[in-house]
């Protein structure tokens, strides 16, 4: 999660918009990543799953 982390906050450093291509490019690596250490294959099922365990993962009073 500090690897995410910090491409996270290093993209909205550089001011990436995170729905243009280069947001998606920053979210397609740390899919690949999880999906390596996790040995799942980094599909659309793979991305939904990650995708809900984040939001589960996320409190608003942390932002």
């Amino acid at each position: 999660m500090d690897l995410t982390r910090q491409k996270v906050a290093r993209a909205m450093e550089a001011g990436i918009d995170p729905l243009g291509d280069s947001g998606a490019r920053v979210v397609d690596d740390l899919v690949h990543r999880f999906a390596g250490v996790l040995a799942r294959t980094p599909d659309p099922g793979f991305r939904n799953w990650l995708a809900r365990r984040f939001e589960e993962a996320y409190d608003p009073r942390d932002a």
